[in-house]
């Protein structure tokens, strides 16, 4: 008899793995590759309700900038829209501030060039850092 192809009975074959021994490694492997790609799937939906509202925050600061530089009533900005909203429709939990900066510089040419420095802040509790944007607004 050739060595390792028939043993007598009651000898141990020490030759490889069983099978049920592979099948529950690939159960093992199988539940671990699972939970890791629920864990994977759970980071990515929050990472993008994060950039979500990031992009609604910087929507919002655009458009409120973008209003007060469409007013044709450049002496009444400040009144009309310094403040703080903490309502803004249809944006719950999104706070958005606007904030002026009268300046006027002197240009020996032209004279004193009076312009607005407007800054809008907008935050929500689920950001990690506010948005804030700033345009300069200078009279028509």
């Amino acid at each position: 008899m050739e060595d390792g192809i028939l043993s007598p009975p009651g000898t141990p074959r020490d030759a490889g793995f069983t099978l049920v021994e592979v099948l529950f490694s690939l159960v093992l492997l199988g539940i671990a590759l699972v939970g890791a790609q629920a864990l994977m799937t759970e980071r990515l939906v929050m990472d993008m309700g994060g950039m979500d509202r990031q992009s609604v925050a910087t929507q919002l600061a655009a458009d409120r900038l973008q209003t007060v530089q469409l007013d044709p009533v450049y002496t009444a900005l400040e009144t009309r829209y310094a403040g703080t909203e903490t309502a803004i429709a249809g944006f719950p939990r999104f706070t958005r501030v606007t904030t002026f900066q009268h300046v006027q510089t002197v240009v020996p040419s032209h004279g004193t060039i009076d312009y607005e420095r407007v800054t809008v802040t907008v935050t929500h509790p689920a950001l990690r850092t506010a948005v804030a944007l700033t345009k300069t607004v200078a009279a028509p």
